[in-house]
């Protein structure tokens, strides 16, 4: 029985399945960056640690929120985290 995908199509989901195991299911990113100890909060010679600051808002969600009328809620708040040389001052939020 002939496959219903060519080599090309074989191809691009090899690259996709080989791409998505070494992407971290939490937050999207190269699993080599976020889960390093490198980067744990806990490991006192990590070079780098990650800390949450004030959220960004997608102000074009936010609009068509508002136009929408959704009275429970009008913002789209983005979580953003950014990474710190250990040692250096906690961002505020």
């Amino acid at each position: 029985m002939e496959s219903a995908w060519d080599e090309q199509q074989r191809a691009w989901m090899l690259a996709l399945t080989e791409y998505e195991a070494d992407t971290c299911p939490h937050c999207g990113g190269p699993s080599e960056v976020c889960q390093s100890k490198d980067a744990d909060r806990n490991n006192p010679r990590a070079r780098w640690i990650y800390w949450p600051v004030t959220p960004a808002e997608c102000a074009v969600t936010t609009a068509m929120r508002l136009h929408k009328q959704d009275q429970e809620d009008t913002r789209a708040l983005i979580p953003r985290v950014v990474r710190v040389r250990r040692g250096s001052p906690r961002p505020t939020l």
